[in-house]
């Protein structure tokens, strides 16, 4: 059996990246997103090995526009990362490019 789904219902229970603007990036980038609680929110990015290479906690207004600006320090070398939100059991990813 089937059971249909409203997606406006979906989507406010699970945390939602917007595209990283620029993308690719040379020097910093910024995502915007939203969680569905207000509360911490953890922002991870990581490489293609998963390593953790930046970590932070936000406080969060429940489906309030967040954003995150980061600046890339000098040894994070061209390449594609992962840049992930979580909060609870919920959580999205978007991929990187950092140019050279």
């Amino acid at each position: 059996m089937i059971t249909p789904v409203n997606i406006e219902d979906a989507t406010a229970e699970s945390v939602k990246i917007e595209s990283p603007q620029p993308n690719p990036f040379d020097k910093e980038f910024e995502v915007s997103y939203s969680v569905p609680q207000e509360g911490k929110a953890v922002l991870k990015l990581m490489n293609l090995k998963g390593e953790i290479l930046h970590t932070e906690e936000a406080d969060c207004s429940k489906q309030t526009e967040q954003h995150f600006r980061f600046k890339a320090e000098p040894e994070l070398k061209p390449g594609v990362y992962f840049f992930q939100v979580a909060q609870n059991e919920n959580s999205d990813h978007v991929k990187l490019i950092k140019r050279l």
